[in-house]
């Protein structure tokens, strides 16, 4: 009797065999070679919202989140995996958090599932609709300082 064997497709491109790409992406400070760039662009955004023109067409905190950065990411989904994943700023005061923290207790058994994600994206939806977030920069710089606040604060209370 023969043995099924498993089949695994053939990759005609591998990202990492690259000289100068795949050695930054392998290499211990590769993913912060990517973020630093992302919340510098996060920093610009919250200063341009609070302190640009208030007309969202005018304004890099409205029109880059919500125009150009989400069709960025779905183009970088479908033609380089996680990349936009590898340079998430919001990993970054994670990471401190971590290191400046006490570790906390666990989350609450209850609320380790993905109802909790789906809610706060359904949230974000509907304040996005009913605020018209799109409109206004000040409120997106808002929401950019929260998002990063929440990393902070989920990090440094509780251990995972």
């Amino acid at each position: 009797m023969r043995r099924a064997t498993l089949y695994t497709p053939r990759t005609a491109f591998d990202v990492l065999r690259l000289p100068l790409i795949g050695r930054v992406l392998k290499a211990r400070y590769g993913r912060l070679v990517l973020q630093v760039p992302f919340l510098l662009a996060a920093l610009l955004l919250i200063y341009d919202g609070f302190t640009g023109p208030q007309n969202a067409a005018e304004n890099l905190a409205t029109v880059v989140p919500w125009v150009h950065y989400r069709g960025f990411v779905v183009l970088a989904l479908l033609l380089a995996g996680n990349l936009f994943c590898m340079g998430c700023p919001f990993t970054l005061p994670r990471t401190l958090a971590k290191r400046l923290s006490v570790r906390g207790r666990r989350f609450p058994q209850r609320l380790r599932n993905k109802w909790l994600a789906i809610a706060a994206l359904v949230s974000l939806f509907f304040a996005y609709e009913y605020l018209d977030m799109w409109a206004s920069p000040a409120l997106t710089a808002w929401v950019i300082i929260a998002y990063f606040v929440a990393a902070f604060a989920l990090e440094a209370f509780f251990t995972e």
